[in-house]
């Protein structure tokens, strides 16, 4: 799976607006126009960083699917039930 994507300033692809430090979705770049966006400096991959689109794939029809949150994330981020 490739590391979570992040823009760096503001860009628009295929109709999709990213503002500085947004999650570029999933699939949006692959092979030789990642690479440019790269080397251009427009994103940078963030291996540490944990995609929203891929952990609430249910709501952005992402086919990739992140790991679940643990249980250390659950209590902190999430409400009690």
């Amino acid at each position: 799976m490739i590391p979570t994507l992040v823009s760096i300033h503001h860009h628009e692809l295929n109709g999709v607006q990213m503002i500085h430090g947004d999650e570029i979705p999933p699939g949006l770049l692959t092979g030789e126009l990642l690479d440019w966006w790269i080397d251009k400096g427009w994103c940078r991959e963030m291996p540490e960083r944990r995609s929203l689109h891929r952990l609430f794939h249910p709501f952005s029809d992402c086919s990739e699917r992140e790991q679940s949150l643990g249980k250390e994330e659950l209590t902190s981020y999430t409400l009690p039930s």
